[in-house]
């Protein structure tokens, strides 16, 4: 066989080739989102997932004020809207769900924090299961940290990058099959990964309750209580970084009453004997009433977009009027001038008394 008809065979079989891959992603690409349109409830805006957690596990001493805790940490507070109150302070969600305060999640909280901020803050979001043995070991900042160092966890993200912008064309598919059945939609609910760390979480319908499941906390907390030695770790931690010139706030996300006593009951947790060690190590508790908030979620304990914007807030302003208060103390003591010549002037017209 000559060498023309050779290469003409070649070039026959890659363009085959390029054109059977080019119909394989097509189709592949069609499945996806046929089977995302039919059973999925999830409908992804803003980073894509995996850049969105590689962006956290990259910060490295670039925030005035850190938020840290779980998934609940993750939904309810959004830094964006706490820059018009913390004036010219960078703040960000370092938060990962499932976090247990493992010795290794607090020493990646401090390293988030610069440290030649005029005001830096550790702000941590407290629950039972983050003091268990199973939240210390299984949770996504250990998951993703494990993930970015192997090859198969990059190559993971870049596919990822791949395939985001058909996730972000569901809304528009799900409007047109709500139409075309001509039916209600199921509860979906829409998630949005910030920059800032902040994972917005929309339920549509908004007052649908679907997703409390009360009797799931039951299995969490079986065989898997409290470990003092976790809480006795966090508290020094509490106490070093308060020895570094950092303040340390916490504070009880919103929960529904029904869910906040199981959990407390459940996990044998003391809560106000943990806020007074707290706040015996030098930390300051954020007592905000959960209830305002805590009525407006799907699950009872994370809170839809519009409350966490509202709740971010309030957070926000607690700890502006204490730097505020720390401010006025740290401010030098004067003693204001006095006119000599007036003193003078008032002793003389005083009567003298008589004798």
């Amino acid at each position: 066989m000559d060498t023309k008809s050779t290469n003409m065979k070649k070039g026959f079989l890659r363009r085959l080739i390029r054109e059977r891959m080019l119909w394989v992603l097509v189709i592949s690409f069609g499945i996806y989102a046929g089977l995302k349109l039919t059973i999925s409830d999830l409908v992804l805006e803003g980073l894509y997932p995996k850049r969105f957690h590689k962006v956290k596990l990259d910060w490295s001493q670039e925030a005035d004020v850190v938020f840290a805790g779980d998934s609940r940490i993750g939904t309810d507070i959004a830094p964006f809207v706490m820059s018009d109150i913390l004036l010219g302070q960078r703040v960000l969600n370092f938060s990962f769900s499932g976090a247990g305060y493992s010795e290794d999640y607090l020493q990646a909280i401090e390293n988030v924090l610069d440290m030649d901020s005029s005001k830096p803050s550790i702000v941590l979001g407290i629950n039972p299961n983050q003091f268990t043995s199973k939240a210390i070991t299984t949770n996504s900042f250990n998951d993703y940290r494990e993930k970015f160092s192997t090859f198969d966890g990059q190559f993971q993200m870049h596919v990822e990058r791949i395939a985001y912008p058909f996730e972000r064309t569901l809304p528009v598919l799900q409007t047109a099959r709500k139409v075309l059945a001509n039916g209600p939609e199921p509860p979906r609910y829409y998630r949005h990964y910030s920059e800032d760390g902040w994972t917005g979480y929309t339920m549509v319908p908004s007052d649908d309750q679907s997703l409390l499941n009360i009797k799931y906390f039951d299995t969490i907390y079986r065989d898997n209580p409290i470990d003092p030695t976790l809480i006795e770790q966090f508290i020094q931690y509490v106490r070093q970084w308060n020895n570094k010139g950092i303040t340390v706030y916490a504070f009880r996300p919103p929960v529904v009453e029904e869910l906040s006593t199981l959990e407390l009951e459940l996990s044998g947790m003391d809560l106000p004997g943990f806020i007074s060690d707290f706040e015996s190590a030098g930390g300051v508790w954020i007592d905000v009433p959960s209830g305002p908030y805590a009525d407006k979620t799907n699950d009872g304990h994370h809170l839809n977009r519009e409350p966490a914007l509202a709740y971010s807030k309030e957070i926000a302003k607690r700890i502006a009027n204490y730097q505020a208060r720390q401010d006025r103390r740290s401010e030098p003591f004067t003693i204001p001038a006095v006119n000599s010549d007036a003193v003078k002037v008032d002793l003389a017209e005083k009567p003298m008394m008589e004798k």
